[in-house]
């Protein structure tokens, strides 16, 4: 974009439908869909950028930063992927914690438990963090409460366990999983369970 063009960017209500395309990507935007300029900016990158290099968001971005593309995103670990260029495998899919995001289960078991580091966050039995880390810990916990999630529906029972706990150690913000951790304490392993 030009200096002019970034000046003249101003947040605006689409008065029409507006129809966003780009690669895959076939997105109508009904009139009255308010677009700030961050939103106007991510078009225009995807836009530009498509068929260039991968386009990723951050988890901590929220939502709200998507601009409604949700159906083109797949969770890696704590980045989630704007598929443009082709679909994703459905082979490497599950239901993560996102309702509306499948999590690339291999890509997020790789990245979560054996490239991201953790500075001794897993050396102690339990975590008492200031507000400002305690976030950050809440944020590396999503990667692991999407792989228990998607573990949980392959029936890999012990699997999803091991990433129950380590989303609870850093994060023990979800209690609706307790009952989940229970069933998956007391259910045996699955002899068919062939690691995903």
């Amino acid at each position: 974009m030009t200096d002019a063009e970034i000046t003249n960017l101003v947040p605006q209500l689409v008065d029409k439908p507006l129809r966003f395309t780009s690669g895959r990507i076939d997105k109508v935007y009904p009139a009255g869909t308010p677009l700030y300029v961050k939103d106007v900016l991510m078009l225009r990158l995807i836009l530009e950028n498509w068929d260039e290099r991968p386009i990723y968001y951050s988890l901590t971005a929220g939502n709200s930063n998507w601009i409604e593309l949700d159906e083109y995103l797949t969770q890696e670990a704590l980045l989630l992927r704007l598929n443009v260029v082709s679909e994703p495998d459905t082979s490497r899919l599950g239901p993560g914690v996102y309702s509306n995001v499948p999590v690339d289960v291999p890509r997020t078991d790789s990245l979560a438990w054996n490239v991201y580091r953790y500075s001794g966050l897993f050396d102690v039995d339990s975590l008492d963090l200031d507000p400002t880390n305690r976030n950050i810990a809440t944020n590396l916990s999503f990667p692991y409460y999407s792989l228990g999630q998607a573990y949980l529906v392959r029936g890999d029972s012990e699997r999803s366990r091991e990433n129950f706990l380590r989303a609870l150690h850093l994060s023990p913000a979800y209690p609706p999983i307790a009952p989940a951790l229970t069933q998956l304490s007391d259910s045996p392993p699955n002899p068919t369970d062939t690691g995903g």
